[in-house]
């Protein structure tokens, strides 16, 4: 089965604009450094000023990641693994069929309960809505397809 990556940011990060991303974290670079050597030479330098500098940094710090990719949040679903990053900087967690013990379903997330009953909750939220029902379907085959003890919308659609 050929993995299915399933972005969960707001929008697909493309080539182009993670380009775009590193070359503006280096102009953030550039314009904080030049900023600051001008504060320093004229004296000006004062708490707004050096808050403006370390914005900018912080700015740059983040576009700077977000353009190697490290800041993406993605599920991926192949035959006998779900992989999550879920958060920016977590490390990405797999889940196979023998280390699930349930999968509970919810209308706008779910969660995946570890044998060792640790617990681990996708909330999708609004942002996700043209991908949520894509992502709950996805999740839900996985539990067919291997087995795993799932519970949830099906509950729900019965009683509808």
């Amino acid at each position: 089965m050929e993995p299915e990556k399933i972005s969960l940011d707001v929008r697909e990060s493309t080539k182009l604009n993670r380009y775009l991303q590193l070359f503006f974290s280096l102009i953030c670079f550039v314009v904080a450094v030049w900023f600051l050597l001008k504060l320093i030479s004229t004296g000006t330098l004062s708490g707004s000023n050096s808050i403006a500098v370390v914005f900018l940094l912080l700015f740059g710090v983040w576009e700077l990641l977000s353009g190697f990719g490290i800041t993406q949040r993605y599920l991926v679903f192949s035959g006998d693994a779900i992989t999550i990053k879920h958060r920016f900087f977590a490390r990405p967690v797999v889940f196979r069929p023998d280390n699930i013990k349930i999968i509970v379903f919810k209308p706008l997330s779910f969660s995946i309960v570890g044998c060792n009953d640790k617990k681990t909750i996708i909330r999708l939220g609004n942002y996700y809505q043209e991908r949520t029902l894509k992502i709950l379907e996805s999740v839900s085959d996985f539990c067919k397809t291997n087995h795993v003890l799932a519970e949830g919308l099906e509950k729900e659609k019965q009683q509808q």
